[in-house]
């Protein structure tokens, strides 16, 4: 299909101009009965979204075989599942104050985001939701019945849908929540996410580097983004990083909002106070140079060091068991249950 493209759009990257047509007709099915979508956002389990998607055979012929039982290797997924499970608490530490942040210095997806006055006006929830997600999908169980990964990822899928049929409203120069976002966004919880806990000190294998791209693969697959757009290697996600940083990241007044509005919130957590150090230093620590296009002052050389050995004391990293995992997951979920009982 040859894609029409205006003169604002002719020196954009391809990906840039490409978003999940898939995604799209999914969400404008949705939202054609009111009834429709609410039922699918109840849902609370795979085996009830499945049943879902069997009284909505339409629906599910779009989707396709991606959202059926066993439509990935399950026992290389789960490789990169026990890898999550031993560091949960730095992953979500580094999705916090290192791939969040980092979403925000790209210039065009920044734009996106602020159409969400949620994000701006609630940093609270969307960390929460993120964390719901990453916890939902980063399960052994996750793919089975009574698991939540496939719903997870299809009301994700649905809400980015949303967002680039709102947002087209005012961008015009490319198609919002694009390829090149969404694999941008992918690669914050991959690649950096491996980075950032090596910038605290973990150690990481390079088969664990490997488990734990192919999990996010296969999510960012039946995410909507295209197979021959995915890493096949943790030196290829490198080289795609590269090249989207050095197209994308800029300066912006949006990043500069949505940055505010995160360490606002990041600032006032007392876990945070006791350590002596702000969220401006520990992303700076994380996100190094790039810090200073959010708005973030360079921190001072010889406070640095101290953020630095901050960041690898015991508060940070240790060891967790299962029933920590769990501990977890149960207290995210509560956590986004009693803020969804606030609006």
């Amino acid at each position: 299909m040859v894609m029409s493209v205006t003169m604002d759009q002719s020196n954009k990257y391809a990906r840039r101009l490409q978003g999940d047509p898939v995604g799209d007709q999914m969400f404008q099915y949705l939202k054609q009965e009111s009834s429709t979508f609410s039922e699918f956002m109840t849902l609370s389990s795979n085996q009830a979204f499945w049943d879902y998607l069997t009284k909505h055979p339409e629906l599910k012929q779009l989707l396709g075989e991606s959202f059926s039982q066993k439509a990935h290797d399950i026992e290389e997924y789960n490789k990169g599942v026990i890898f999550f499970e031993r560091h949960v608490s730095p992953v979500l530490t580094v999705l916090g104050l290192y791939s969040l942040p980092y979403c925000y210095c790209g210039r065009n997806g920044a734009r996106v985001l602020v159409t969400s006055n949620k994000i701006i006006q609630q940093p609270e929830k969307r960390l929460a939701e993120t964390a719901e997600f990453v916890m939902d999908v980063c399960d052994r169980q996750g793919f089975d019945p009574e698991g939540k990964a496939y719903l997870a990822i299809a009301k994700v899928r649905a809400m980015h849908a949303a967002a680039r049929y709102y947002a087209k409203r005012s961008i015009k120069d490319e198609e919002p929540v694009n390829q090149d976002d969404m694999l941008a966004t992918l690669l914050s919880f991959s690649l950096i996410v491996i980075r950032g806990l090596r910038k605290m000190g973990v150690s990481v294998s390079n088969s664990e580097v490997e488990a734990f791209l192919y999990m996010w693969n296969v999510i960012g697959l039946k995410l909507g983004i295209e197979q021959v757009h995915l890493p096949k290697s943790i030196r290829e996600a490198s080289r795609l990083e590269r090249d989207i940083t050095k197209r994308e990241f800029a300066a912006s007044d949006e990043g500069v909002r949505l940055t505010q509005s995160l360490l606002h919130f990041l600032n006032s957590q007392k876990e945070l106070l006791k350590l002596g150090v702000s969220a401006e230093d520990l992303m700076n620590y994380f996100l190094g140079s790039n810090a200073q296009l959010l708005g973030i002052e360079p921190g001072k050389a010889t406070y640095q060091g101290l953020v630095d050995v901050v960041i690898k004391t015991s508060t940070f990293i240790r060891s967790f068991s299962e029933i920590s995992y769990y501990s977890v997951k149960k207290q995210i979920s509560k956590e986004v249950s009693a803020l969804n009982a606030e609006q």
